[in-house]
């Protein structure tokens, strides 16, 4: 970092510095909104695909609705992670650093940001892990109801179909 004369750093080197945290900061933020979004779309799809096979109601189906089920609550579990704080509180700073010197105050403020941007990576790399999992959840949900009508189609007997004398006869 660089200094001036007075072996105080450089306002120019912090600012530069700020600058790139406040930029990380909103890609974190537009992140954490994204994976928001496609938790509650996966959540929503989750409840549809799981009244679907509740009301189907045979024991595959059931078991289906399950892992749908636990692929929503898993989804809501993305959507509610929310942080209680991930800027500088202005009263807090105002009380702490009124009466510090500038540069002193720019580095404090400066360590809070990367402070608070290590602890915005942690719930994003949680948010993320909670999403994957209930996006396995939601296809094996998924995959459970696509062999079950397989099977259920594959082992039906086929719809008599009019017979060649039938269809003579009336004519």
């Amino acid at each position: 970092m660089t200094t001036t004369p007075g072996g105080e750093p450089d306002r120019r080197t912090l600012e530069l510095i700020e600058v790139e945290v406040t930029r990380a900061g909103a890609a974190q933020e537009r992140i954490e909104a994204a994976i928001d979004q496609l938790g509650g779309v996966l959540v929503g799809f989750a409840g549809v695909i799981t009244a679907i096979l509740l009301a189907r109601g045979d024991r595959t189906s059931v078991l289906a609705a399950t892992a749908t089920s636990i692929s929503a609550v898993l989804g809501v579990r993305v959507v509610l992670m929310r942080a209680t704080s991930t800027t500088v509180d202005p009263v807090d700073a105002t009380q702490k650093y009124i009466a510090r010197r500038p540069s002193d105050v720019a580095q404090a403020l400066l360590a809070t940001n990367v402070r608070l941007h290590g602890e915005r990576e942690r719930r994003l790399r949680n948010k993320r892990r909670w999403f994957i999992a209930a996006a396995w959840a939601l296809i094996v949900g998924l995959v459970v109801l696509l062999v079950s009508v397989t099977v259920e189609v594959s082992t039906s007997e086929p719809e008599p179909t009019p017979s060649a004398s039938v269809t003579a006869g009336r004519r």
